[in-house]
């Protein structure tokens, strides 16, 4: 049999800034080509990186995958930058390529890039906080994002990592419905949802969250525990909110469920629709080890 390429694009946002994100990212993607090929061993995964903001490297539409990061800064700046030009002339290529293809292009979004995604599509309001957000948040879905398969296997109400300084909210509710954009979840408290946007689905292959899915325990710590990071934090929200954040860490399952479910599962779902293009059998979600219903017992 001949094998079988997925090409997976991950668009760098983060300007050349230091960060975990891609390593993480890069980790899932290892994990999941590693058990794909258990099941399907004449498929292989193929993974480049593109730097955007810094070096205007954009794919084409030749990827079958595309995951495009979180990244520091406003997602006000830029407008007109080459990067960005070529980045939203790619989403408008791959929507246009999944309306007339049946093989289709599968794109996923996170933070920086979700917030961006608004800014193209001009469908609600993004502005800068008075607070950074940082820590391990509650996310709320909305009823379209219980039925949504995105948070398949999370609560109604589940935490991610979020780091940010900009904020989506005053959805444009008319527009939505016209393009067919749906709204999945919002941030909030522990009391309740707030007013800000944190999952939207443009399409059935392209979806786009607020936090990080690609978020783990390690790799935070490391990071917000070297001494400069450290200075920074506490100057920006205070010492008590610092050990706050060390703390929430302590729960392993907080984030785990998470980074176990939203990234993996977008890749699983993409990958079966691919396969069913190659007639090969799609594969369950248990024998990968995701979570599925009842993700209190998932203490992996």
């Amino acid at each position: 049999m001949p094998e079988i390429c997925i090409r997976v694009a991950v668009l760098d946002m983060n300007n050349g800034a230091r960060n975990i994100a891609v390593r993480n990212i890069k980790r899932i993607l290892s994990d999941f080509g590693y058990r794909i090929r258990t099941y399907h061993p004449h498929t292989e995964l193929q993974v480049r990186i593109f730097h955007v903001r810094d070096r205007s490297e954009v794919p084409d539409t030749s990827h079958d995958l595309y995951i495009s990061t979180g990244g520091p800064g406003s997602p006000l700046d830029d407008t007109g930058a080459e990067w960005e030009v070529r980045f939203f002339r790619l989403v408008d290529d791959l929507m246009a390529h999944n309306q007339t293809r049946d093989a289709k292009k599968f794109f996923f979004g996170i933070c920086h890039s979700f917030q961006l995604m608004v800014k193209k599509f001009a469908v609600a309001r993004i502005s800068r906080r008075t607070v950074r957000n940082l820590g391990i948040v509650p996310i709320f879905q909305t009823p379209e994002g219980r039925r949504d398969p995105i948070f398949e296997g999370l609560q109604e109400k589940f935490y991610a990592f979020d780091n940010r300084d900009w904020q989506v909210t005053d959805p444009d509710r008319r527009l939505l419905r016209e393009a067919g954009i749906e709204i999945l979840s919002y941030e909030g408290t522990e009391e309740g949802a707030g007013d800000a946007l944190t999952g939207l689905r443009y399409t059935g292959e392209i979806e786009t969250v607020q936090f990080h899915p690609e978020a783990e325990k390690s790799g935070i710590l490391m990071r917000i525990t070297e001494p400069k990071e450290r200075e920074h934090i506490v100057e920006v929200m205070g010492e008590e909110k610092y050990e706050e954040l060390v703390r929430s860490l302590e729960n392993p399952n907080k984030l785990m469920r998470t980074y176990k479910t939203v990234l993996p599962g977008f890749l699983l779902r993409s990958y079966n629709r691919l396969m069913a293009q190659h007639d090969q059998p799609a594969i369950n979600p248990g024998v990968l080890g995701f979570p599925q219903d009842g993700a209190d017992n998932f203490h992996n």
